[in-house]
């Protein structure tokens, strides 16, 4: 067998159970296991994008999508639908806060421009993308009501979530 396939092997056996019991378990432990998975899936990213644990711009979005995320958990919540956008603001303020930061940062760079353009748009893409992503996946766990606190409609999102963990598994292999 090759190593690949070993350590993909290995790390499945000892996270499976992990990512079983959280589901079921709800907040605060899916809660910390999202936003694990979010910080892992950012630090890939960039990572692949060729900013290194050296460079500002890894910690940058490592703060950034944790901010994103924790200000994201709640979103809606509390809320009637159409007022569902006031919650937004948090998320969209650090966004806008990383953006500009990031902008200003990337500006000083000595590279062509058409270049430092398409490496910022990449970054803030994958920070927007997986800073939004995740909080919105979590509250598929958590479950809700679907149709208008009727409690007869409650569904319980740890199965949802399982299914949805083993669709991607299953696209990934």
């Amino acid at each position: 067998m090759s190593r690949k396939l070993i350590l993909r092997i290995t790390v499945a056996a000892f996270s499976i159970p992990i990512i079983l019991w959280a589901c079921y378990r709800g907040d605060p432990y899916l809660s910390f296991l999202f936003l694990a998975f979010a910080l892992t899936a950012i630090g890939e990213f960039l990572y692949r994008e060729g900013f290194t644990l050296r460079s500002g711009f890894f910690w940058l979005g490592q703060v950034a999508v944790a901010m994103s995320y924790l200000s994201a958990c709640d979103y809606g919540k509390g809320y009637p639908l159409w007022q569902a956008y006031l919650a937004a603001w948090p998320v969209l303020t650090t966004i806008l806060a990383f953006f500009i930061v990031t902008a200003l940062l990337f500006s000083i760079r000595n590279q062509p421009p058409a270049k430092l353009f398409v490496q910022h748009s990449r970054m803030v893409w994958g920070v927007v993308y997986i800073g939004l992503l995740y909080p919105f996946v979590q509250r598929i766990g958590e479950g809700f009501y679907a149709s208008g606190g009727d409690s007869s409609a409650h569904f319980e999102g740890g199965d949802y979530l399982l299914f949805l963990f083993g669709l991607l598994w299953v696209g990934d292999t």
